[in-house]
């Protein structure tokens, strides 16, 4: 597959997740409970496939190369794009955080888990906006041919040394799972 029809695939996963972490969200703050399953189920998947499988791609090959012709990874597109990741992993630290203190009693903490939810989810969507109409596009103009493949390389490396393979199934079915438990 090329590359970023590898990551485009997973912007649909990751989108389909942040439909469910909506309906999530709006689900806790209407009945002010927490479902810990689905949460705990949510938390892995921002941790692995989002940060660890999905932006670790991009920020350990796509943004070096980036950088290599030129691009700044302080401002422009790189800069925002790699604030925003940082962004999402501080709303999934407070989801976190705001679980184990909902869980130790703190009934209050109740409103960390919505804000980081919600904050998560609207981040997440207009950083898959910009991916999919800025950076992506940009991406694939400049790497055709070699370029392509060398990504293309570099994408199966990553993910058989660092995901063990077949990832992108485990977590579109973990997408799936956490969904159809938000509609029930």
């Amino acid at each position: 597959m090329i590359p970023i029809k590898t990551l485009e695939k997973e912007h649909r996963i990751i989108d389909k997740f942040l439909d469910a972490l909506e309906r999530l969200a709006g689900r806790i703050r209407l009945y002010r409970q927490v479902d810990i399953t689905i949460l705990m189920k949510s938390l892995e998947f921002m941790k692995h496939f989002t940060d660890r499988c999905h932006y670790q791609k991009e920020e350990d090959i796509i943004f070096p190369e980036m950088q290599e012709r030129g691009l700044s990874p302080n401002y422009g597109p790189l800069g925002v794009l790699i604030h925003e990741h940082e962004a999402e992993r501080a709303y999934a630290r407070q989801i976190e955080e705001g679980l184990k203190r909902w869980q130790d009693g703190e009934s209050e903490a109740i409103n960390d888990i919505i804000n980081g939810l919600v904050n998560y989810v609207t981040v997440g969507r207009e950083h898959l906006q910009k991916e999919n109409n800025i950076l992506y596009p940009m991406v694939k103009k400049i790497f055709s041919g070699k370029g392509n493949k060398k990504l293309q390389s570099d994408f199966n490396q990553f993910e058989q040394r660092k995901m063990g393979g077949s990832l992108c199934c485990k977590y579109h079915n973990l997408a799936d799972d956490i969904d159809k438990s938000i509609l029930n």
